[in-house]
């Protein structure tokens, strides 16, 4: 090591120091307000429920699933994740593809919504929205898996979501215009 390398890492393992005190004497400062009971409340989470719309669903299980039976044939499946994967990929390709023939405009949200509906009967693991062709109704937050629920919040109206794994499986979403 050269001496200006040393005397430069000197100089910045000082300023280190130098910041790390200061933010102990923030975080010092910080304690002491709390203990004291002058610092401000915290605000207050709103966990009031919301309205995140109307959506559709298809869900693939796969042997690692929560319940890994088919509520058509009553079997077990035997799908790995990878293989669950894929089909879902699959169906979500041809919900999205292109309308008409034309490859550089994206599907029309009739289409899409037609295509979803008509693969969520045929295809989809979950049995109560699958005879619904997978129609899943209003939702509110809080009533789906948590991650449904967070790809629910930030979906946009006429959207597919990219898929989405819970403890039954692998899931698509849609949300409804």
């Amino acid at each position: 090591m050269e001496p200006d390398d040393a005397n430069r890492s000197l100089a910045e393992l000082r300023d280190e120091l130098e910041d790390t005190e200061r933010m102990f004497q923030i975080l010092s400062e910080e304690v002491d307000e709390l203990e004291s009971g002058s610092a401000e409340p915290e605000p207050e989470v709103d966990d009031t429920p919301v309205e995140l719309g109307s959506f559709s669903m298809i869900l693939i299980k796969h042997s690692g699933s929560a319940d890994p039976t088919c509520w058509r044939t009553h079997r077990s499946i035997d799908y790995s994740i990878d293989e669950s994967r894929n089909r879902l990929r699959k169906l979500r390709d041809k919900i999205c593809a292109p309308s008409d023939f034309n490859v550089k405009q994206p599907a029309k949200p009739k289409d899409v919504k037609k295509r979803f509906d008509a693969a969520a009967k045929l295809s989809s693991d979950c049995g109560e929205s699958a005879r619904k062709s997978g129609d899943i109704g209003s939702v509110t937050s809080g009533t789906l898996a948590p991650a449904l629920d967070a790809v629910a919040r930030r979906l946009a109206v006429g959207a597919v979501s990219e898929e989405v794994v819970t403890l039954d499986g692998l899931h698509l979403l849609l949300r409804h215009p």
